[in-house]
């Protein structure tokens, strides 16, 4: 905890002025929190999108009878993260196979 006692933001080490920050209990300058507010929501962007495309995906399969959902590990385990984005390569793989327009566009259903 040498920074606090500084005064330094703990990322960068440059002096906290009065727009000092703690974010997840680190104390960091004002400048770092911003950095991390962007690269936060970007994140949380790029993972609403991750969801709405695997919903797609789910939805596409279910029309065409042809879910098959990545194999999971017993019951009270997670996914490792790599292994889910592994598994959802492959059903993207077989989703733009099958079912899209020449621009990887999925038809809608008529009353979807």
């Amino acid at each position: 905890m040498k920074s606090r006692e500084q005064g330094t933001c703990t990322n960068c080490k440059d002096p906290l002025n009065s727009k000092r920050q703690v974010f997840q209990g680190v104390l960091i300058c004002d400048n770092c929190y911003k950095l991390v507010s962007h690269a936060i929501k970007r994140t949380q962007g790029e993972l609403k999108m991750l969801f709405l495309v695997y919903t797609d995906m789910v939805r596409v399969g279910l029309l065409k009878g042809e879910f098959r959902p990545p194999v999971l590990p017993s019951s009270g385990k997670s996914m490792p993260p790599q292994e889910l984005a592994k598994a959802l390569q492959e059903m993207a793989k077989r989703g733009v196979s099958n079912g899209r327009d020449s621009n990887g566009a999925v038809p809608r259903v008529p009353g979807d």
